[in-house]
């Protein structure tokens, strides 16, 4: 309904003014609660979905930067992850942060969010609709976030 009524775009993940893509979109929403994993226990507010930071990324505050690819750009909508479990793990420490809003393909940053907390993986949401659980280990291919041919 978002990308309807704004030429077939998707949110991006964040505003520097500090709206991010939960806030965005919560007006199509009929329950926020199904922004929050029901076996993430800890998460005492926001969302712990992370958003295609590759594709769909940052507006700064003087909207100098986009990155809200429009869907009839992606080539490959079946092979390009949208949204999905999130978990910011620094990969030097193993360390685990509450900032989980963004999904990062693993190449792109030290910290990513392919989530661990389902059996080593998570589900994932596809640009076509589709959405599949997979190993954490396994989506280390950014083709998955940018796919060839964008």
């Amino acid at each position: 309904m978002y990308a309807q009524d704004n030429d077939e775009r998707l949110p991006v993940g964040g505003y520097s003014g500090g709206r991010y893509w939960p806030q965005v979109i919560e007006p199509y929403l009929k329950n926020t609660q199904i922004l929050v994993c029901p076996s993430w226990s800890t998460l005492s507010a926001g969302t712990n979905y992370g958003w295609n930071f590759y594709n769909f990324g940052y507006i700064d505050t003087d909207h100098r930067r986009h990155y809200s690819v429009p869907l009839g750009e992606v080539k490959t909508p079946a092979q390009c992850i949208l949204i999905g479990d999130s978990d910011m793990y620094t990969i030097a420490t193993d360390t685990l942060y509450t900032m989980n809003y963004l999904l990062y393909a693993p190449n792109y940053s030290s910290t990513y969010g392919l989530s661990r907390r389902h059996n080593e993986g998570g589900n994932y949401g596809y640009i076509d609709g589709h959405a599949k659980w997979s190993k954490w280990q396994d989506l280390r291919d950014s083709r998955l976030f940018m796919p060839e041919g964008f």
